[in-house]
């Protein structure tokens, strides 16, 4: 139990999204699409607040869950990973459509978050 603690203290606090192609396209290693049932964005193109209570150490701390998957998005995207959010199946389907298409040198425009365009 102890090294279970022990374990759990030190793992990584970054979330990992729900979808990773490893198929290099591109110029990425990679894809990732995190799935939501609807977008994370309010109308003002911000994110919305999804706050968890979770234990950090000794402490119980609340953080907004969307802003901790949002870090770990633009983390992969600076490691040459392609990455979005994605609140339709659709839509990360077209995501994935277009990234398995790129030709060499090739990358995806678009918002980080939900569209491609």
């Amino acid at each position: 139990m102890g090294q279970a603690i022990a374990l759990k203290e030190v793992r990584s606090a970054h979330t990992h999204p729900d979808v990773f192609i490893s198929e290099p396209k591109g110029i990425y290693h990679g894809l990732y699409i995190e799935l939501k049932k609807e977008s994370p964005l309010k109308k003002d193109g911000t994110l919305k607040m999804q706050t968890e209570v979770k234990r950090r150490g000794p402490l119980f701390v609340k953080v907004n869950h969307l802003e901790e998957q949002f870090k770990t998005i633009e983390l992969l995207r600076s490691k040459g990973y392609c990455a979005f959010f994605s609140s339709s199946l659709d839509n990360a389907m077209e995501i994935a459509d277009r990234y398995m298409a790129l030709k060499c040198e090739e990358k995806l425009n678009g918002k980080y978050l939900l569209d491609i365009t």
